[in-house]
């Protein structure tokens, strides 16, 4: 069994740095997914989504005998890179974003345009405000530049929601069995609850 290496950021695991611990829970849920056939693939951080190129001006610059031309920046370029991006077997999950809620949706609750899911992973308690306004902003940016919809997931609710990963009944060094405050289903007990 590994084990997440590193207490401050990065944490390491299975050879890829991760900016949180939740990010590493979170792909031990998809790791189950894609072992069941129900995700084909998954990409951490995968391309950055450019959402503004910036803005320069001009500027002239007088000096004693000639004039010198400048580029001045007014604001720096803008990207937003998200966790995850997750594609699902179409034939397996067929929820779509442009299509009505199915009961595999309660299922699998990613939210996926032609069978691509965008997620970011959020901590349960944020405590600076901040930080969840400049991701709504992101969120309804790349909707507006790309129509991909960034599905913020707090992997707490998501695991007692759904199923929780095998390997998160154990403590990140891996010898102790973890304290959990809801119900833990596997992914077969909770398809054919669900089913």
């Amino acid at each position: 069994m590994q084990k997440i290496i590193g207490g401050n950021k990065p944490y390491l695991y299975d050879c890829v740095e991760y900016d949180s611990k939740e990010e590493i829970y979170f792909r031990w849920w998809l790791d189950e997914l894609y072992k069941a056939e129900i995700v084909w693939y998954y990409e951490y951080h995968p391309d950055p989504y450019v959402l503004s190129d910036g803005l320069q001006a001009d500027r002239v610059e007088q000096l004693k005998t000639k004039k010198k031309y400048h580029k001045a920046r007014l604001f720096q370029p803008k990207s937003y890179t998200p966790d995850f991006q997750i594609f699902l077997n179409r034939h397996r999950i067929t929820q779509d974003i442009t299509m009505p809620l199915t009961d595999i949706m309660k299922r699998i609750p990613l939210v996926s345009k032609s069978g691509v899911a965008v997620v970011d992973i959020k901590p349960k308690y944020e405590k600076h405000n901040a930080r969840k306004q400049v991701f709504a902003l992101n969120q309804a940016w790349v909707w507006e530049e790309y129509q991909e919809f960034v599905q913020p997931i707090v992997y707490q609710k998501l695991f007692a929601l759904t199923f929780t990963p095998n390997r998160f009944l154990w403590t990140d060094g891996g010898k102790l069995k973890r304290v959990i405050h809801f119900e833990v289903r596997t992914l077969s007990k909770y398809i054919s609850q669900t089913a």
